[in-house]
């Protein structure tokens, strides 16, 4: 190994070298801690909307998509033929 010198910088080069690396390191701890946070937020909004979605909230307001001849489904009860009605006798 003593035939391939390694150069070694002075006492005052290694000191600003070492500092660097910590600034630097600091730095990665910080961003680390930022994409963290950014990870656990951009999960708690994802379940947000997912809740919303299941819920019904995401639903356009009319406003926004009104056609020009508006129209209503009719309730399933409502639409149902009279002559397909049921009775039901109950004998006490």
């Amino acid at each position: 190994m003593s035939a391939f010198p390694i150069p070694i910088p002075p006492l005052n080069e290694q000191g600003q070298l070492i500092q660097e690396i910590e600034n630097r390191l600091s730095l990665l701890e910080i961003v680390e801690n930022e994409t963290e946070r950014n990870l656990f937020r951009a999960d708690r909004l994802r379940q947000s909307i997912l809740k919303k979605a299941f819920s019904g909230q995401l639903v356009p307001s009319t406003h926004e998509y009104e056609s020009e001849a508006p129209y209503e489904l009719p309730m399933a009860a409502e639409a149902m033929p009279n002559s397909y009605s049921i009775e039901i006798n109950r004998k006490a």
